[in-house]
């Protein structure tokens, strides 16, 4: 047997997806030392990010950098070394 009542109301729904965050250092095809940092602007509601890192535009396999966050910053020294 299902009930229905007249005037309730109905559930929330879920939280609207957020947008993608937009890298604030460093700059694009900027050619860092040993260690680098990631900073990104903060993005509403999200509770993780994921990273993603490597040296072809397409991002085939293998990434070179493949990590989920819990900050909107990010410091590897797992990059290769790109010389001029």
């Amino acid at each position: 047997m299902t009930k229905f009542a007249l005037g309730s109301a109905l559930p929330p729904g879920p939280p609207p997806v957020p947008v993608a965050p937009s890298l604030l250092s460093p700059a694009d095809g900027a050619a860092p030392g040993e260690a680098i940092t990631f900073d990104w602007r903060d993005v509403v509601g999200a509770a993780i990010y994921t990273i993603q890192i490597d040296n072809s535009q397409t991002f085939s396999a293998p990434l070179t950098v493949n990590q989920t966050v819990p900050a909107s910053q990010f410091t590897t020294s797992a990059l290769p070394t790109i010389r001029m």
